[in-house]
């Protein structure tokens, strides 16, 4: 089985789940290939989709510095640049990758599995020319949404792009259209995902399957909590709450939301907060022990153990990475209920959850999950996270989904 996994970028967390579906294929004997546009290292099997060459790349720097936006790409940057700073994320359905289908990995494959591939394929010539069975996991809703990535951003901004976001969503629907049923199936990491994915009406007719995000149990699993905590020099006098974020910045990971909380004075008496994540300095604070960014999985596994629990106050979730990362190496989670989470978490049993979104709520589920005794179920947590997690369990689901799709289409 040939296998080409496309994925906007080389990192970050949909990419880093991505990888390991890809790794783990790899393993398996399986001759996988991770397709990518920025934001990574090549390898042999893991290839960077296009180089420019200096003199060009210089000259387009300098017509976007003169305001002249020197393609497809740029164009599409300056029509939301004042907007930026407002949502997390907005993607064109229309870019200048046309020649995508052409390139090699996409050639030489039995099948495709998209992943986060916002603002690379373009969607309009990529449906239209790839003749294979194309799998898409959903890492976010963009796939059936028109621009934005998550419903809040595009209730509350859509109105202010002037149309872009019909524009993107027409492109989308007129591309699916056309498209055979038996070309396009959906993975999705949740059922949440599941069902809003299947209710949508641009990807509703395609085949939809979950399987869940899966991790190296080998690598993320219980440790002596102690000598954890020793080696990244933290203080274990008292209990430690554990905050990760690739940016600290993003309003729907919830960080703001773990500020105010340590605005209370009893919680500081009582906890040490620690947030994993790149920050501003405008947002850094003495009450939270900020370790940066850690890319180190085995350095992150050490913090996960080193934690007492896990606070995650996503406002809007599909199956983040953090969360099932630390439930394999026993530390419960603190959140909302909210998407995925929701469907993963029980209170009492992993972690606890609070239905109101606001901080008292959060702060209540911390202090229930602390007065149940959630810390010392440790390992009981991460066997059942185990059991579901595992990545080669998670391989093996999309190897059987490739097979029979492959066998449809011979």
């Amino acid at each position: 089985m040939k296998i080409t996994h496309i994925s906007t970028f080389g990192s970050g967390g949909a990419a880093k789940a991505a990888k390991r579906i890809h790794d783990q294929m790899k393993k398996d004997g399986h001759d996988s290939r991770f397709l990518f546009l920025e934001k990574g290292s090549e390898s042999k099997y893991e290839i960077k989709y296009s180089k420019k060459l200096y003199l060009i790349d210089l000259a387009a720097r300098i017509l976007k510095k003169m305001g002249l936006p020197p393609n497809l790409e740029q164009s599409n940057d300056f029509k939301i640049r004042r907007f930026k700073k407002k949502f997390e994320y907005f993607s064109f359905a229309n870019t200048s990758y046309i020649d995508l289908p052409n390139h090699e990995a996409i050639q030489h494959c039995d099948i495709i599995n998209l992943h986060f591939v916002a603002n690379f394929i373009d969607v309009p010539s990529f449906f239209k020319n790839i003749k294979k069975p194309i799998v898409w996991t959903l890492h976010d809703m963009n796939p059936f949404q028109g621009g934005f990535h998550y419903k809040l951003d595009e209730k509350a901004y859509a109105f202010q792009l002037n149309g872009l976001d019909d524009e993107q969503y027409d492109f989308k629907r007129r591309a699916f259209k056309p498209l055979s049923k038996n070309l396009l199936t959906i993975v999705t990491p949740s059922f949440w995902m599941y069902q809003k994915s299947k209710d949508s009406q641009l990807l509703r007719k395609f085949s939809h399957f979950h399987i869940s995000n899966g991790i190296d149990t080998e690598i993320f699993k219980p440790l002596n909590k102690k000598e954890c905590a020793k080696s990244l020099e933290m203080s274990t006098n008292k209990p430690i709450v554990l905050f990760v974020a690739e940016s600290l910045r993003n309003k729907r990971k919830g960080f703001n939301l773990v500020l105010d909380l340590v605005k209370d004075p009893n919680l500081l008496l009582k906890y040490h907060f620690v947030a994993v994540g790149e920050v501003q300095n405008s947002r850094a604070t003495k009450d939270i022990t900020f370790l940066g960014r850690i890319s180190d999985e085995v350095q992150m596994s050490k913090v996960y153990n080193a934690a007492d629990f896990f606070i995650l106050p996503s406002i809007e979730d599909n199956l983040p990475n953090t969360m099932i990362e630390s439930l394999c190496c026993g530390t419960p989670v603190v959140g909302f209920e909210v998407g995925g989470i929701k469907e993963t978490i029980t209170n009492g049993e992993n972690g606890f959850l609070s239905k109101e979104i606001t901080v008292d709520g959060l702060k209540k589920a911390l202090l229930n999950c602390d007065e149940i005794g959630m810390a010392k179920y440790g390992q009981k947590i991460a066997e059942n996270a185990r059991l579901k997690f595992q990545l080669t369990l998670q391989t093996d689901k999309y190897i059987a989904l490739y097979n029979s799709l492959v066998r449809q289409l011979s």
